[in-house]
């Protein structure tokens, strides 16, 4: 297969050289009259839309207006989930301590710590107190052990 530029001459290659000139011209003329601004440019490159790049950083939005546009939103979803578009749930409402009873809780509350903090400088604090029992209860505790061994072993059992 042989390529047709090979079999033109050199007069007719700076003419067809021309016309695509021309043609491009004109194409950019078109687009031109068009309105698209991307191939005016001429290298086939769409230009970028919007502001040029550096041209101050994001887009300031006022206070007011972000609350429109969440308003607008929660209406929005709202609708689409068939809701009513107000922003609070009905339900009842939250009950809160009066002055006294959060006196009340203050003042227990210091007087526990008060009472840590004097076991602490006393030095007989511990996080939990040993368990003393008399030695009546633990004769008794021992005797309820045997007795609960002693039925185990009678009915051959090795552990509880």
């Amino acid at each position: 297969m042989t390529n047709a530029l090979f079999d033109l001459s050199v007069a007719q290659l700076q003419r067809a050289v021309e016309l695509r000139e021309q043609i491009e011209t004109l194409k950019i003329e078109i687009d031109h009259i068009q309105g698209s601004p991307g191939e005016a440019a001429g290298d086939g490159v769409a230009r970028r839309r919007g502001r040029p790049p550096g041209s101050g950083g994001r887009r300031k939005v006022s206070a007011a207006a972000r609350a429109r546009m969440a308003a607008s939103q929660r209406a929005r979803r709202a609708a689409e989930h068939g809701e009513s578009a107000s922003r609070h749930k009905p339900g009842r409402k939250r009950r809160t301590m009066t002055p006294a009873a959060l006196r009340a809780l203050a003042q227990a509350r210091e007087k526990r710590w008060a009472n840590v903090r004097a076991q602490a400088a006393s030095g007989r604090f511990s996080a939990k107190p040993k368990k003393k029992f008399s030695a009546a209860a633990r004769a008794a505790l021992s005797a309820a052990a045997k007795a609960r061994w002693r039925k185990a072993k009678a009915s051959g059992k090795t552990t509880l």
